[in-house]
């Protein structure tokens, strides 16, 4: 399954591996889920990527949101801290403009590897996992957003068409709206 509360920034695409791993350890608990074996084959069932090098940088993204995942950032946003999860273990601004930076060399090595559904949908999700870091970043310390504003309007379009593609709109102008108002307003 794949849900969110107050929706989600990563489309069923992006949950992809999680649900690999999930049912081969369903399947066989006794699976060695975790070895370079089966990520190579999951690489290339999902990815068509025998290199690995895709599933390297989707684990990569997992870390990053790691430090401010959607639920969480939500959860700050709306003053609810510690109802979902462990909230950061620092508020150090700076830690999460880095944290964003790190996303979006991600972002942009998705799309280096290709154009194809997957692979778009795994750079949207790194650019968004970025832009809620930043967000949250302009909640601790107030710095200015503006230099992104061109770059979140294009993504939010992309997002947008990636959505609808698999989605029902329901929590779409959610997630779109309440990221823009945490940046720019």
């Amino acid at each position: 399954t794949s849900w969110g509360d107050y929706g989600h920034v990563c489309s069923l695409n992006c949950t992809l591996y999680g649900i690999v791993l999930g049912a081969a350890k369903a399947w066989n608990n006794a699976t060695d889920a975790y070895s370079k074996d089966f990520d190579c084959d999951v690489s290339n069932l999902l990815y068509d990527d025998h290199t690995g090098i895709t599933l390297s940088m989707v684990k990569s993204l997992g870390d990053c949101e790691m430090k401010m995942s959607w639920g969480l950032f939500v959860q700050w946003y709306h003053g609810m801290r510690n109802y979902w999860g462990k909230m950061p273990e620092t508020e150090d601004a700076p830690e999460f403009v880095e944290n964003a930076q790190r996303c979006f060399a991600i972002a942009d090595s998705f799309r280096k590897l290709g154009s194809g559904e997957i692979l778009l949908d795994l750079s949207l999700a790194a650019e968004a996992t970025a832009y809620i870091n930043l967000a949250f970043a302009r909640l601790l310390d107030g710095r200015d957003l503006g230099e992104y504003r061109s770059d979140f309007l294009r993504w939010s379009e992309e997002y947008e068409t990636s959505w609808r593609r698999e989605n029902k709109t329901s929590e779409l102008a959610l997630i779109v709206d309440l990221m823009k108002r945490a940046m720019f307003e």
